[in-house]
């Protein structure tokens, strides 16, 4: 190989084949982001922009943690921070889009396929039950691709 492309120095094909080769054989986990702060489902709007005010993170997953969940506060959704702020009448609940469960273990392309089959753009990284980080779709096409800026 030379410069990580097996094709060689003039025959660049817009993206090298190490990249393709991670995509294919390492899991979510190297490409999940830690998880951020987690919104109760029965919190108010109010509440839930305070949570989330100071963080550098534009969606949050929405965590269920009634009696029906055994208090373990299973994530039952995303919501995005914009919601928050421009829909004064609804809470997090009301504004979560779907999202999935991933294995920190599963191949990014069967995360891909999973996310792309719900249609959603964020899957939540678990492991034992409990979130350890997010991924988004562009978190998992960004290492073959390179930087996305216009996603």
């Amino acid at each position: 190989m030379q410069g990580g492309n097996s094709f060689g120095a003039l025959a660049v094909l817009g993206t090298n084949d190490n990249n393709a080769l991670a995509l294919r054989t390492n899991g979510v986990e190297r490409l999940r982001v830690d998880a951020p702060s987690l919104l109760p489902a029965e919190e108010t709007r109010e509440q839930a922009l305070r949570a989330v005010g100071s963080e550098p993170h534009s969606q949050f997953p929405v965590v269920d943690r009634s009696a029906k969940t055994g208090g373990r506060g299973v994530v039952v959704g995303i919501v995005r921070q914009i919601d928050l702020h421009v829909n004064p009448d609804k809470s997090p609940s009301q504004l979560m889009r779907p999202t999935t469960k991933l294995d920190p273990e599963m191949h990014v392309t069967d995360a891909v396929r999973v996310l792309a089959g719900i249609g959603a753009r964020v899957g939540i990284v678990e492991q034992a039950g409990r979130p350890i980080g997010m991924v988004t779709l562009r978190d998992l096409f960004e290492p073959l691709t390179g930087e996305l800026p216009d996603w």
